[in-house]
């Protein structure tokens, strides 16, 4: 049973667990043991009953099958707090799940554990709410890892977990990566549809690019050529969403 979070990146640890020397319930549960011994304040939401049934039944033949992944609280999991990181919507429940987190779920394997921390709509380039409180850089506690996607970063950079989801409109993904001796990358728009999503609450985050946080380069060759990052889009609207990832430059050795 391995006491710690897998420190390596995303693909070297699937090789684990298809060569059985460590399993997605171990990682899981390392993974948490982290999280609650952390005072980076990086994650807002568990779900350690759903997460551990996936973990259980992980397909290792796909891609990332078993990673443990973080969702970007700006992002919606059905019956998961819809907070959108304001203290206004704190007693909300998602109704729905994103394409984004379908995708990354059920054609990638990962394993959505919880949701990380972010600025409150998205709408400043800190991580600290009335809601949440404030949330760490791994360099330098008391310093802000950016945001909004500062959660994300956070946990990825502080080693508790090697992919996190994320989103960008105006520098989300690039400020958080560049706070936290990351690499984030804003491509091309169209490859993460938002069609489920209503027309009210799309209006208000048209101009957001939905992406990951990734530990290490080899992942973000891999994500970023999976036949799931497909463009499917759905309406006569400018629909503005994307893969964009990031990637820690420094070894945690």
């Amino acid at each position: 049973m391995e006491n710690t979070p897998w420190q390596g990146d995303a693909c070297s640890l699937v090789d684990e667990f298809r060569s059985k020397r460590r399993s997605p319930l171990e990682e899981l549960r390392a993974t948490y043991g982290a999280i609650s011994k952390s005072s980076l304040n990086a994650v807002s939401f568990i779900d350690t009953a759903s997460a551990e049934k996936a973990a259980k039944n992980a397909n290792t033949d796909l891609p990332f099958g078993g990673v443990p992944v973080g969702i970007k609280e700006l992002d919606s999991v059905e019956g998961w707090p819809d907070t959108s990181a304001s203290i206004l919507f704190a007693d909300r429940i998602a109704q729905y799940t994103s394409i984004h987190v379908q995708r990354i779920r059920d054609l990638g394997g990962m394993v959505p554990l919880g949701l990380t921390t972010a600025s409150e709509f998205g709408g400043v380039n800190v991580t600290r709410t009335v809601l949440n409180g404030a949330t760490h850089n791994p360099w330098q506690h008391g310093r802000t890892p950016g945001g909004s996607s500062g959660g994300s970063a956070s946990a990825v950079a502080g080693g508790l977990f090697t992919l996190a989801t994320a989103g960008d409109g105006g520098g989300s993904i690039r400020i958080p990566a560049g706070f936290t001796g990351l690499v984030g990358l804003k491509s091309t728009y169209g490859r993460i549809p938002v069609e489920s999503m209503s027309r009210e609450q799309f209006s208000m985050v048209r101009h957001i690019i939905l992406g990951n946080m990734v530990a290490r380069l080899v992942d973000l060759q891999v994500v970023a050529h999976q036949p799931w990052q497909v463009v499917c889009l759905h309406w006569q609207l400018p629909v503005m969403v994307v893969d964009q990832f990031a990637f820690r430059l420094a070894s945690p050795d």
